[in-house]
């Protein structure tokens, strides 16, 4: 199991606080908060899977994961549906639940090699990408002198948009390199066998 110690709940807070923001700061594009989110509840999904979690557990990642994938098609552009500040937190936040419950589990299957500490950084591979942007952005505003909250035009898919891309291309682009490290860190963590947090200095 991951424990941070005295730490746990500051840590465990900040993480959902974090992802939870992120899936919505991402929102700007359309189609790519569902879609990241898609990806990553899918993982996760895999992850639960490998573990001895319960059966109601599985079928909650699995209605949430189908659901988005229902969703994106509908949501891409030009969209005629959106996930809006409710549904873009709400997803954040149960990603970023899921994520901190696969890290509870200690118990796997009898031919499972794999520990809970490679399962959450295979889970949550997938959506470094905005976590990362916010602490980006958010860091940079500060710097600036502004509040971290300002509106900007920071933001990952607004440097693709200002670079020229398309809105469809921004958003593929993001999703390729959301799977990118996803790959990267699978080798890392279950081919490699590497320490938690050497991959995690890599990300």
């Amino acid at each position: 199991v991951v424990n941070f110690g005295k730490f746990s709940g500051v840590i465990t807070v900040f993480w959902i606080v974090a992802l939870t923001n992120a899936i919505n700061l991402i929102d700007g594009l359309d189609g790519l908060s569902c879609g990241v989110s898609t990806i990553s509840s899918f993982t996760l999904l895999v992850s639960l899977i490998h573990t001895d979690t319960p059966f109601y557990v599985i079928v909650m990642i699995a209605i949430l994961a189908a659901s988005c994938l229902g969703f994106l098609p509908f949501n891409f552009n030009p969209a005629k549906i959106f996930m809006g500040d409710t549904g873009s937190l709400t997803m954040g936040y149960i990603l970023a639940f899921f994520a901190v419950k696969l890290c509870c589990f200690n118990d796997f299957r009898p031919t499972e090699t794999i520990v809970s500490q490679e399962l959450f950084v295979y889970s949550i591979s997938v959506i470094l990408i905005p976590v990362l942007d916010v602490f980006r952005v958010f860091f940079s505003r500060v710097r600036d002198g502004k509040s971290p909250f300002h509106p900007d035009m920071r933001l990952f898919h607004h440097k693709f948009l200002a670079l020229g891309f398309a809105m469809r291309q921004a958003r593929w682009t993001i999703f390729g390199i959301s799977l990118f490290f996803w790959v990267v860190n699978v080798v890392m963590s279950l081919v490699l066998h590497w320490n938690i947090n050497i991959v995690i200095a890599v990300d």
